[in-house]
Parts: C-alpha cells; structure tokens; sequence
C-alpha cells in the first residue's frame, strides 16, 4: 500500500517539481505520510527514481522464449517500456529536462542504467563479455536515453516519430556493433 503510494507520489513529484523536487521529505508530504515510512522504502532522492523505474520493470512484460531477432528483441522491449511509461509521460518528459543540466544525476544513474541495458542486451542474444560488452552497453544505455527523449517529445498520433527512431538506432547500432568487431578483432589477444 505505501509502496504504490510513494510510487504514484514520485511520479507525481517528478511531473511538477523535477529532479530537485525528488526528496524524501518532500514525498512524505506530498504523499500524507510519515517521513520514517518513506526514508525506510527511500532514504535519497535516486532511491525514489529507482523505485520508479524499478516499477516499470516489474510491470514490463517478459518477451524471453520468443522466436526474435536481437532487433526485433530490443525494439519489442523498449516499445514495451515506453508502453508502461504512456500514463507518466510528463514526468518522462520533466526527467528529460532535467538530466540535461544534471551531470550528477547521470553519473549516479549510470550503473542503473548499465545494469538494464546488460541483462537487455544479454536477453536478446548479443554477447556482451570483455571490452566490446562494456562498450555495447554503454552505447546501448545512451541510446535508450535518447529515445527516452525522442519518446517524451513525439506528438504524433502513432508515435512513428519514436518508432522510426528506435528501427533506425538499432540498424546504425547493428552496423557499428559489426564495426566494432572489426576493429577490436586485432586487440583481442591483449582483451
């Protein structure tokens, strides 16, 4: 019950007031509750955006087990997530904002982000061991942030500006990640 509370109230306090606006303190007011209730669920404020995202992701549906290709692996994920996003698109859209004047914030979120865009790229066939993995993460964690942007930024009906930009990323990805082979392939003794 408190952690649907605190859910739909971070959400709601990411909306109005931003990342800045994303304290404990400022939770259990906004949510009527005690601050010991909150600090125990979400002692700092990248703990709240955790709880957030950690949400999406229980409520993201498993696509393992299906006949896909990585692509089609990886654009059916990402689509799924910005599904579950769709009621929260104005916090989307502040976080956004937000994370373009937060270097801090970006850093502390990174391992986060690395570790979903990990079992992501795992779960879709890719193979992501050494220092070509490491790579393919990070680049797939930029990525996502910015169809995240693409995302909060589309107006049309059907999203196609979105759809589009997500197709596209994955083929340019594709291609590097080909690339990418090609020119750690003579290092790979020293990897």
């Amino acid at each position: 019950m408190i952690r649907e509370k605190l859910i739909q109230g971070g959400f709601e306090l990411l909306a109005s007031k931003g990342l800045d606006g994303l304290t404990p303190e400022a939770l259990a007011g906004h949510c009527n509750l005690f601050l010991p209730d909150v600090t125990d669920l979400c002692p700092t404020p990248l703990s709240i955006l955790l709880l957030l995202w950690n949400d999406i992701e229980e409520k993201a549906l498993c696509i393992q087990g299906m006949e896909l290709s990585a692509h089609d692996y990886l654009f059916e994920s990402i689509m799924n997530h910005l599904d579950l996003l769709e009621p929260h698109r104005t916090a989307i859209q502040r976080l956004v904002q937000d994370l373009s004047f937060a270097p801090g914030w970006l850093l502390d979120m990174k391992p986060y982000a690395n570790r979903w865009s990990r079992q992501t790229l795992e779960d879709s066939g890719i193979l992501v061991d050494g220092i070509q993995g490491d790579i393919k993460i990070n680049v797939f964690s930029l990525f996502c942030l910015h169809i995240l942007k693409t995302w909060s930024q589309d107006t049309t009906p059907d999203k196609s500006s979105t759809l589009s930009t997500i197709d596209q990323g994955l083929k340019n990805l594709e291609d590097w990640q080909g690339k990418l082979k090609e020119m750690v392939l003579p290092f790979l003794p020293f990897c």
